[in-house]
């Protein structure tokens, strides 16, 4: 798979995997308050960041743009992603824009001996959304082995507060 084409021209990658930094809004803004605008102002959909968004979200959307179309990307990031007010935005343009494939908890496992932060893993195809359901994998074990939860409607998801992304079968936030 190539990145570039005959003319030396960025065309994207296939498959984007990676552990963005986590560094939170509040962090950002008392080392450079100018450095969030700033972040913002570089990417494509920089405006999908609204409220305290946290860096990690940024790599999101960057991740997205260097992706080629139908490329896969996956990130473990923090979960408050699922629920938190300041990702509605991005949440929705996930559901709206790409295919959301699966999101694997990591119930009481934490995944990073430094990091006090539970995390979850996603996975989705840079192509307009069309598989209706998202699998819900869990890990409960100190194996972190990998389990089918459940699959849950993205309508379900579309219509509720905050576009939040509520990981339980019986679908109460």
């Amino acid at each position: 798979p190539e990145v570039l084409n005959e003319k030396g021209d960025f065309i994207g990658f296939d498959v984007v995997i990676g552990n963005p930094p986590y560094i939170s809004a509040w962090e950002m803004h008392e080392n450079d308050e100018k450095q969030r605008e700033a972040i913002k102002n570089i990417l494509r959909d920089g405006a999908i960041l609204t409220g305290h968004w946290d860096l990690y979200m940024a790599f999101i959307l960057l991740s997205i743009e260097i992706g080629k179309s139908n490329s896969y990307n996956t990130y473990i990031i923090p979960n408050p992603f699922l629920r938190e007010k300041y990702a509605a935005s991005l949440r929705k343009h996930l559901l709206d824009e790409m295919e959301l494939q699966s999101i694997t908890l990591f119930e009481t496992n934490n995944v990073f001996d430094e990091v006090a932060r539970r995390t979850i893993i996603y996975l989705f195809k840079n192509a307009k959304n069309s598989k209706p359901d998202v699998s819900i994998l869990e890990t409960n074990s100190q194996e972190f082995k990998i389990d089918f939860k459940t699959s849950i409607s993205k309508d379900e998801w579309r219509k509720s507060s905050d576009y939040r992304f509520n990981t339980s079968a019986d679908n109460d936030i």
